[in-house]
């Protein structure tokens, strides 16, 4: 299944971070390689689920299904707890790589991936949710 049609089944929606005018002026004057596909999640736990509940969750059953999808290459997360007792926009940044938009395809569609993404509604806002995919590019400055 096509991602983007894949990714709006599990209630996602989808901003492609690839290409475009400041891609092209940025490639004007560095050089660039692309390594590997990469998204970028932004997540929000759902509405009542504590902060702590959620952040539980995210780390001992989230955390271990996202690391057996087959084909990762890398995963990252980065918390945003809450600040000075507010909550932020979001609660957390997954961020996963593979070689390819195949393999990552392929790693959701897998029953490892089937599994992480029905997870999702137990602890997320899958309406608040916002991906983000493209490239890893290396850049190095033209002039350097």
């Amino acid at each position: 299944m096509e991602r983007r049609s894949f990714l709006r089944l599990a209630g996602v929606g989808v901003l492609s971070a690839a290409g475009g005018p400041a891609a092209t002026a940025l490639a004007a004057t560095t050089k660039e390689t692309t390594d590997m596909f990469s998204a970028a999640y932004l997540v929000k736990r759902k509405s009542g689920m504590s902060y702590e509940d959620y952040s539980r969750h995210q780390a001992e059953v989230h955390v271990p299904m996202a690391h057996a999808l087959p084909g990762l290459r890398s995963y990252r997360y980065i918390d945003f707890p809450p600040m000075e007792g507010e909550d932020q926009m979001f609660d957390g940044l997954a961020l996963v790589e593979f070689d390819d938009k195949a393999a990552h395809d392929a790693a959701l569609a897998s029953e490892a991936g089937q599994s992480a993404l029905a997870d999702l509604p137990t602890y997320l806002d899958t309406d608040a949710m916002r991906v983000l995919a493209g490239s890893t590019v290396s850049r190095k400055d033209a002039f350097a």
